[in-house]
């Protein structure tokens, strides 16, 4: 069976008539390999590019990028190298065989042939590849029955170990399984409830969970995927307070509050998604346990500050979004410092719909709210001590967000009026503090 390449845009057409080209000088063998090949004979859209050369991965790669005036990057421990053409990355990899020291570690390899490359794979699906050589050119080599599982709809793991050897196949295998609406084969099945009643995924460094589950969060309708998930792990591997069934419904809410970002502010900034739904996944956790979790998982301090702060500040934050008589300026002031996706995660959990319309009201009428009148203009002004400049600028905006006030010369206005109240008020201070300071020292006297 041949791959229809004529299918591939023109500018895929030709980076892999290429290699096909600087395989027959180099005296190789290539071969296009994985998820590119499985979507091909799907139907589907999918140009990353992976290719697996039977010889030097690094040299052929970097003999392409010179050819195409492409930058590349070259890893020695791994024999593996990328190549960045203009709109593509294409990664290049040395066939190996490969074994694994204990579950959950990562493999040792060697140099091999392209079949047992494909034996090394995760599932029959992604264990075929698309001959690049000039005898037999975009013929399939499918030695797994990678095909006859795709048209079946079957999830297939290589060999009886799989999910031991490399436990976040289980997580990959319910990715495949949702995103293609697919079935586990009934050995695979069996096998993958062995290694979960076995706990593998706590086998594995918690850093290569993390991926796969991002992974599994930016694919489309996250919910599906985690329902999923839950059924299959209850998430044991986040090592915290699990999420009982009833409270899986976090994650539509989740879903139905980003749609509502999405569809009602499009011109405000992109949001991380995947982040929302990794916290409705720690939710029942404590500020502890979530830092915890951060700092297991190795998020990034970014991630980890909006992830932490979803537990920490929640119930504190959305009682006082929830009073009668709570301010815009209030508003301002609680919501302002917290990030989009910690908001978004605070309207998906609340019930209370006077707290998700303050929420709301925030992002669309305060979050890009700013003074036009900055530091500068209070020292043009002559305004002194310049220490007060904060606390002035701040009341400023807060007149601003509660009473209105829409142009430069009325923000400046109001901020010379505060200055000088506040001024006022603390020499009012200081004659306080040294009549007091003067009453006890004649006491003492005494």
């Amino acid at each position: 069976m041949k791959i229809k390449i004529n299918k591939f845009p023109l500018e895929i057409r030709q980076i892999l008539t290429l290699i096909s080209s600087l395989s027959r000088k180099l005296k190789s063998r290539s071969y296009l390999v994985g998820g590119v090949v499985r979507d091909a004979i799907l139907g589907k859209t999918n140009f990353d590019l992976d290719i697996v050369v039977e010889k030097d991965a690094i040299k052929f790669a970097s003999l392409l990028a010179k050819n195409i005036g492409a930058g590349y990057k070259k890893h020695h421990a791994f024999g593996t190298a990328t190549v960045y053409a203009k709109n593509h990355k294409i990664d290049f990899a040395t066939a190996r065989r490969e074994y694994y020291p204990f579950w959950g570690s990562l493999p040792k390899v060697k140099p091999s042939s392209i079949r047992e490359d494909l034996a090394r794979r995760d599932f029959t699906i992604n264990a075929m590849a698309m001959s690049l050589n000039a005898d037999n050119y975009g013929e399939l080599i499918d030695a797994y029955g990678g095909f006859q599982d795709l048209k079946r709809g079957l999830i297939r793991i290589l060999y009886k170990e799989s999910f031991l050897d490399d436990p976040t196949r289980i997580l990959r295998a319910v990715r495949f399984k949702i995103r293609f609406s697919f079935k586990l084969e009934h050995k695979t099945a069996r096998l993958l409830k062995e290694a979960n009643s076995l706990k593998a995924l706590k086998f594995v460094d918690e850093q290569r969970i993390r991926n796969e589950l991002i992974l599994i969060l930016k694919e489309d309708n996250p919910p599906r995927y985690l329902k999923e998930l839950w059924r299959i792990t209850n998430f044991y591997f986040l090592n915290g307070k699990k999420i009982r069934k009833d409270e899986l419904v976090i994650f539509n809410k989740i879903k139905n509050s980003i749609s509502f970002y999405k569809r009602n502010f499009p011109r405000h900034r992109k949001i991380d998604e995947w982040l929302i739904y990794i916290m409705g996944c720690i939710f029942r956790m404590n500020s502890k346990e979530a830092e915890n979790f951060c700092r297991t998982f190795a998020f990034r301090r970014g991630e980890r500050i909006r992830l932490v702060s979803s537990v920490l500040l929640r119930n504190k934050i959305l009682k006082k979004l929830a009073k009668k008589t709570i301010t815009k300026s209030e508003i301002y002031t609680l919501l302002e410092p917290l990030s989009f996706e910690t908001l978004i995660f605070f309207h998906a959990f609340s019930k209370d719909k006077k707290v998700k319309g303050n929420i709301a009201y925030f992002i669309s009428e305060l979050s890009q709210l700013r003074l036009k009148i900055k530091g500068k203009d209070l020292k043009e002004k002559g305004l002194k001590p310049h220490s007060l400049y904060g606390k002035v600028l701040k009341k400023t905006l807060h007149q601003k967000i509660n009473k209105g006030l829409s142009s430069h010369q009325e923000e400046l206005d109001y901020a010379q009026k505060i200055f000088k109240k506040i001024r006022r008020s603390g020499a009012r201070s200081k004659t306080a503090d040294r009549l007091r300071s003067k009453n006890i020292k004649e006491k003492l006297k005494r």
